[in-house]
């Protein structure tokens, strides 16, 4: 079984750089708090801080905005977890503007999940302004399920509130972890697909009651406890899935005549959708398998009596069943530290939240060590893929010498054969030997490795890895 950093039972890494063992709770070098350190407690923690920022804020009429709010959060879960979360910005943080999402971006490796987020502020009444048009134009929830879908991401909102309620259709939405107690506060962030408030502007009042009883709060989708190997990308992927599957059903009950009636007061005044010319597509992304942009002349009031009709629809169901794929090569490019290429003009930037697994780890240090030792990266990716390579070989002893143990070194032309033996495809075994030449060269000087080769080099090692884990 797998035991991740966050359960205690590892060494940790404090975010000043020291190295501690699991029985500190503290750091002795800065004394910040390690114990308990995971995603789920931070952005609890961030729930907690909006819960009780704005509703101090609505009170004293000087209540803080969706963008300081979510600078402050970004910030926050950064600085907590540099280790595995990167911000990047497509514009600068004073460029942007009420309005503009983030795209979220979960991986392991090269694969992963992306989702495109809208933040959405709680009014002193508690309701959420759900007919916004920027400028005046479209709807804005029309603008963030097209964006989603052309580039390859889910559609959700992340309501920042500051009362509180209990969620009806969520069971377990709120519950106490291993990372926190249970608390009221932790409904100040909480995150709803986009098809929720699609399905509520069908009605002549917008319910924001609606949309708060179908939203989680948002550190649940980040929490790991009783994650079985292997699952720490899977398990927020179906818990994304689970909240846009439903929030589709209900949105085609809605259009089919089988839908609740809302009895609760609009929030905003009412308006009918007048339909809008459509944007220019802006960006093709080649792991799309169909053009970027599925635009349409519909607005949500204008939705067809099928959503299957919907070209923007079935191409957003299409994300929704597949499983985490190949990142976009944008979306790779800013993991390795290349430019941060915005979809359109409306995306203000990029989180990126790594989620490998932690038999991975020194896959990930060889790829921060890549920049100031591009060989020494390279040597120490292969150094863990050769571990990993002699522990599936020692479930084999009518392959392997009776020596062999783990944690003991073979030559590597040996272990190509003998994984060749025990079941590894002959295209992983060619790459295991072109990797073993590349570290060869790498070691003894004869080819001057650059950061960007090295940076392949640990990617190849770790889709190795994933061959290997399939070896029985």
């Amino acid at each position: 079984m797998t035991i991740t950093p966050e359960q205690g039972d590892m060494d940790q890494v404090c975010s000043c750089g020291r190295k501690t063992t699991a029985e500190f709770s503290f750091c002795p070098s800065c004394g910040k708090e390690l114990r308990g350190k995971s995603l789920c407690r931070t952005l609890s923690a961030c729930a907690e801080y909006t819960f009780e920022r704005l509703a101090d804020g609505h009170r004293e009429g000087q209540a803080p905005g969706e963008v300081g709010l979510t600078e402050h959060h970004l910030q926050d879960i950064r600085m907590q977890h540099g280790d595995r979360v990167a911000v990047r910005w497509f514009t600068g943080p004073e460029e942007a503007v009420n309005g503009a999402d983030w795209e979220w971006w979960f991986y392991a490796g090269e694969i992963g999940f992306g989702m495109r987020v809208q933040a959405k502020r709680a009014e002193r009444s508690g309701s959420y302004k759900l007919r916004y048009r920027p400028n005046g134009g479209r709807l804005q929830s029309d603008l963030l399920i097209e964006d989603a879908v052309a580039a390859g991401c889910l559609p959700a909102y992340v309501f920042y509130n500051h009362l509180n309620w209990q969620p009806a259709r969520l069971a377990g939405a709120l519950a106490g972890c291993r990372h926190g107690p249970l608390g009221e506060r932790q409904l100040g962030c909480t995150i709803a697909s986009a098809l929720v408030v699609q399905r509520t502007l069908l009605e002549r009042r917008a319910s924001t009651n609606y949309v708060k009883n179908r939203s989680l709060p948002w550190h649940r989708l980040l929490c790991d406890e009783g994650a079985p190997d292997g699952r720490r990308l899977a398990m927020p992927y179906e818990r994304v899935r689970s909240l846009h599957r439903a929030a589709a059903e209900e949105l085609q009950e809605a259009l089919d005549g089988k839908g609740d009636a809302f009895t609760v007061e609009r929030d905003v005044p009412s308006q009918p959708a007048s339909p809008k010319p459509n944007r220019q597509v802006r960006h093709t992304d080649p792991v799309l398998s169909e053009p970027a942009r599925v635009s349409s002349s519909e607005s949500v009031d204008d939705l067809p009596r099928d959503l299957r009709q919907w070209p923007l629809y079935r191409r957003m169901q299409e994300l929704a069943e597949r499983p985490p794929s190949q990142l976009p090569l944008r979306v790779r490019n800013m993991i390795h530290g290349g430019d941060a290429i915005p979809p359109d003009e409306r995306a203000a930037g990029a989180v990126l939240v790594n989620l490998a697994e932690d038999d991975y780890e020194e896959f990930h240090n060889a790829r921060y060590m890549a920049e100031a030792s591009p060989a020494g990266a390279v040597v120490t990716a292969w150094n863990a893929l050769q571990r990993l390579c002699v522990e599936v070989l020692v479930r084999h002893p009518d392959v392997t010498p009776t020596h062999t143990r783990p944690g003991m070194s073979l030559p590597g032309y040996e272990l190509g054969r003998q994984l060749a033996e025990v079941g590894l495809p002959e295209q992983a075994v060619g790459l295991f030997e072109r990797l073993r030449k590349l570290r060869n060269a790498a070691a003894h000087g004869t080819d001057t490795v650059t950061t960007t080769e090295a940076l392949s080099f640990v990617d190849s090692c770790m889709v190795l890895a994933r061959e290997l884990d399939q070896l029985p």
